[in-house]
């Protein structure tokens, strides 16, 4: 092991780097595929299940879309209800003679 060693000591700069990444990348791949190897079979059936019993996401969509319109309109009917009783009370306006309006007339006319 450590003649193998020695001789990469011996070997070009380029060489020593390229055996480095090709070690590295032999790792990483190894690692991976292992990796896979032991979690794919779980997330593919997991992935199968949610197929089953999932609603697909245009179906999604549309529900959230559904909900959004329907607290919409049931705002815009509290808020029309709200605003016709409001109006339907009767206003009541101040009592005025029709003497003090008529001498307010008559003084706004002798000022002028």
């Amino acid at each position: 092991m450590f003649d193998f060693f020695e001789r990469l000591r011996k070997k070009t700069r380029r060489e020593r780097q390229i055996f480095a990444l090709v070690s590295s990348l032999s790792v990483t791949l190894f690692i991976f595929g292992l990796w896979a190897f032991l979690t794919l079979p779980e997330n593919l059936s997991s992935v199968t299940e949610e197929k089953k019993s999932s609603v697909t996401p245009i179906a999604n969509i549309k529900k959230g879309f559904e909900g959004a319109f329907k607290s919409i309109s049931k705002e815009f009917s509290d808020l029309k209800e709200k605003l016709s009783s409001s109006f339907d009370q009767e206003f009541v306006a101040p009592d005025t003679e029709k003497k003090d309006f008529k001498n307010t007339v008559e003084n706004d006319k002798l000022e002028n």
